[in-house]
Order: C-alpha cells, then structure tokens, then sequence
C-alpha cells in the first residue's frame, strides 16, 4: 500500500488527568508546531516533532503530533512522515500499530528496492521473523551500488560527520540481526551499526 493511502488510526495517548499535565508539559503550541513548513517540522533536528520526541517520556506524544501533522498536510511528502511516526510508536512497544505504518511506506510506484527491502527488515525484525529478516538483509545487502552513491556519501560527511555505507539503511538492518532478542528502541540505537559509527566519529573529535 502506497504511504499516500495510509488509514490507521492511532488514538491518542492521553486519557487520564495526570498524563494530560505530563502531556502539557511536552507541547507548549501544538498548533504552532503543525503550522510548519515539512521541512521544519519533519527536519529540523533541534525544531519540530524531534524536539518533543528528545524529551524524556514525551515520545508518544511526539508520534501523535506526526499523526496529527500528516491529516492538517495532506500534500506533504506522507511517507517519511508516517516512517517517523511508525519509529516512535516501535520504540515505545506500540509494536503492531509501528507494524501497520512502516507497511504503509512501500514505495512501489516506482519500486525503490533499497527502501522496501529496509522496511521489510524492519517489519520481520518486529515481528520477530528471523528467517524473514535474513532474507531481507540478503536482499538489500545485493543491491549494486549507484554511480552517484558516492559523491552524496561524501556531502552527507562533510555535513554530518560520519560516511554512510552502500546500501542505505545496511548498518541499520545489522543492528536488527545483532539485537534480534532486543526491543526495537536497543536495536536500532544501541545496535545501529551506522550510529554507533557516528557515536565513535563524536568521540574521536572530542578527543583531537
């Protein structure tokens, strides 16, 4: 299903009186924040949801801001939107509502095989679908390199750091096989291959 045609609904998370007083606490102007131009709320490392999600238990209350964002735009680019969103709820064990979004980001029209087969790993490492995961990393990691992979890793390490490896998402996927038995929050964190290198590259810069 293309993200575009995305239906689930994720109810809120706020239901008693003292979650809403934590959740207040989370989002000062909630309308502000889905007043944003996409690339502010969606990209702005420091800005947007991302500066709700970094605050300690305001994660959900960051997915249902995605949420709400994607139905007040629905000219924005819906899929990196519902990824985000899919991401928060994983991360904080609402596995099969994460299930239901990350399956709605294939991108099928074109086919974009490096993504597909990322989403599919992720969607067998959820499900906990060893054989599935193997055959999605084996997928992913065949993928020939595109000519012009390397010039944009290069960009992406003068501006972040860190030079991401062919295929897109590869580190990623091996942190789900290195983790399995782990939540998906300590796989994809902890496990992340790609992370950890941009954690390493952090440190040694520290150091110099």
């Amino acid at each position: 299903m293309l993200a575009a045609c995305a239906t689930h609904e994720i109810p809120s998370t706020a239901q008693t009186s003292v979650e809403q007083a934590e959740i207040s606490n989370c989002i000062e102007d909630r309308a502000a924040l889905l007043a944003l131009q996409e690339n502010e709320f969606d990209q702005n490392l420091n800005g947007g949801w991302r500066m709700i999600a970094q605050k300690q238990g305001c994660e959900l209350e960051a997915a249902d801001l995605l949420r709400d964002y994607r139905k007040a735009h629905p000219d924005a680019y819906q899929n990196i939107l519902i990824w985000h969103e899919g991401q928060l709820r994983a991360g904080e064990g609402q596995t099969q509502a994460a299930i239901a979004l990350f399956g709605d980001t294939y991108k099928l029209d074109p086919p974009d095989d490096a993504w597909n087969y990322y989403v599919g790993a992720t969607i067998a490492f959820l499900e906990k679908d060893h054989d599935a995961l193997q055959s999605a990393y084996q997928s992913l990691a065949a993928l020939p390199k595109p000519d012009w992979f390397d010039q944009s890793a290069i960009t992406f390490e003068e501006k972040y750091g860190v030079r991401p490896r062919w295929p897109s998402n590869i580190g990623v996927v091996e942190g789900f096989m290195d983790c399995f038995k782990e939540s998906y929050a300590t796989a994809y964190g902890e496990c992340n291959r790609f992370a950890k290198a941009a954690r390493d590259n952090r440190v040694a810069e520290q150091d110099d």
